[in-house]
């Protein structure tokens, strides 16, 4: 009884990280997007809606809602500026992993030549996702 306890602990942990994770990765599409002077919001749309097919997906799932920590103005600013991944992720496949659309997004922002740069802002990022603080 104490191992079954000890794994549903577990595995509420795992949903929990996930939905801190997309949160972070949210968080982080739509500021580098700001910080950007390309149009990259089809890279905010592609993150979002990957992340709300795993939410989905996920076990236990988690709704766009979920993911964006019940934030109701966080969820409007969302559906407003890119309404298309809450109209898709429940009905078609994304293309691709949240990661990779974070990688192109620093690729725009600092140009592919600055290998370097992107990687250290992904280390960040990646810290950041495994509980270390704000860089």
């Amino acid at each position: 009884m104490a191992d079954r306890q000890k794994e549903k602990l577990e595995y509420l942990s795992d949903g929990a990280v996930f939905r801190r994770n997309a949160f972070i990765l949210i968080e982080e599409m739509v500021k580098l997007n700001n910080q950007t002077q390309q149009d990259t919001s089809m890279l905010v749309e592609e993150v979002l809606h990957s992340l709300f097919f795993l939410g989905v997906i996920n076990c236990p799932p988690f709704s766009p809602r979920s993911l964006l920590d019940d934030d109701d103005v966080i969820l409007a600013y969302l559906k407003r500026e890119y309404p298309l991944p809450f109209q898709l992720y429940s009905a078609q496949l994304p293309r691709r992993s949240p990661f990779s659309c974070l990688q192109d997004m620093l690729v725009s922002l600092y140009g592919q030549e600055n290998e370097d740069q992107i990687d250290d802002e992904l280390k960040k990022i990646v810290h950041k996702m495994k509980g270390g603080t704000n860089s």
